[in-house]
């Protein structure tokens, strides 16, 4: 093997052990906010701000990459997960957890922006397959964290000290991740083409992504099922979501992106309609499958569209990191109308309004 393709080998593994533990670290802050309630007497909305500190940390580390793009490698990233996940689980005190999220998040985002475009960029033809392989790793994560989690219930932040200290080791290894051509073209000054109408389908794809994610169990609860039926078909969801992102390993390299996105949006369509018309205990969870896809797609066709200037990357995930913050919101304020299917009837539509909108840009966002 060549000293190339040795260095790229680097990044992908690399890549991929960061994005298990981003994953993992990701989901252990849904049963570690109760544990933090009790922890140090805090409300459920006390509690709850670690994961606004998490997304602001997130957010912040996206936009100073924008401003001050290719200044940024794995290393300083991974510290930053490595650091805020052990202050998250050292339990010392809240400001200091919150500062651990903080942290953690900063780590993420930077990690986020890093990564993919250097491992689309090394892989050329293949990149787009090897960018879901990295963001099927982080679904594995996510779903494997959960599972570690049903073994220390009693105290699931102490599992961010873990999540830390494997982090700490993929520091070590990470520095052939910092020296590969791929870092060094995506450093470069290439050209920056703003392209707001695929913005905009990123900002509705992921916010639709999360909004299934996040408020799906509850609008499953709210439909008449019990709350450990409704975790476990969020399990599903995950299961299927994860499927999605592998099969896109296989087929990613071989449509073009906007194609994927196209499918995933009209195949999200019909899972709600079914949720709404037949039965969200079936359909919910097969939803899983194409909401998978939506990242992959917008970040490819976003690439394709606005080019490799270093600032492309930051701008394309904090897009999508805002829809993944706002969506949801605004979808909790318009549910309430429309009954105890509610929120699978509006994301129904809207899913579809995405759908036929996807279409009709087809043409102008294949153009590459």
């Amino acid at each position: 093997m060549d000293q190339a393709n040795r260095q790229r080998t680097v990044l992908l593994v690399t890549g991929c052990a960061a994005f298990a533990m981003m994953g993992a670290g990701m989901s252990l802050y849904g049963p570690s906010v109760l544990s933090y309630q009790a922890l140090f007497s805090l409300t459920t909305e006390q509690a709850s701000r670690v994961l606004l500190a998490h997304w602001i940390g997130s957010l912040s580390a996206v936009v100073a990459m924008f401003f001050l793009p290719g200044r940024v490698g794995p290393r300083p990233a991974l510290f930053l997960v490595a650091a805020g996940a052990g202050l998250l689980g050292a339990g010392i005190s809240w400001a200091v957890t919150l500062g651990g999220a903080l942290a953690l998040g900063l780590g993420y985002g930077a990690l986020t922006a890093v990564f993919n475009p250097r491992i689309l960029t090394a892989y050329g033809a293949r990149g787009p397959a090897m960018l879901s392989l990295i963001n099927a790793v982080f679904s594995l994560g996510a779903i494997a964290a959960p599972l570690a989690f049903s073994l220390a219930s009693a105290h699931p932040e102490r599992l961010f000290l873990l999540v830390g200290a494997i982090t700490a080791l993929i520091l070590l290894g990470a520095g052939p991740a910092s020296r590969t051509k791929a870092a060094a073209a995506v450093t470069g000054a290439g050209p920056f083409r703003l392209r707001p109408l695929i913005l905009m389908f990123g900002f509705l794809g992921i916010g639709t992504e999360v909004a299934l994610v996040g408020l799906g169990p509850s609008a499953l609860v709210r439909a008449g099922e019990a709350q450990p039926f409704a975790a476990q078909l969020l399990s599903a969801f995950y299961l299927a979501f994860l499927a999605g992102r592998i099969g896109l390993v296989f087929a990613a390299h071989r449509l073009p992106p906007f194609a994927l996105y196209l499918i995933a949006a009209g195949l999200t369509s019909a899972g709600l309609w079914g949720c709404a018309l037949i039965s969200p205990v079936w359909f919910y969870p097969l939803t899983g499958l194409p909401a998978g896809m939506f990242f992959q797609a917008y970040y490819v066709t976003g690439t394709a569209l606005m080019g490799d200037n270093p600032r492309v990357s930051p701008l394309l995930i904090g897009v999508a990191m805002t829809g993944a913050m706002l969506m949801p919101m605004a979808l909790v304020t318009t549910i309430e109308p429309f009954g105890p299917l509610g929120f699978f009837w509006v994301t129904a539509a809207g899913a579809t309004a995405l759908t036929v909108g996807a279409a009709l840009a087809y043409p102008r966002m294949s153009r590459g």
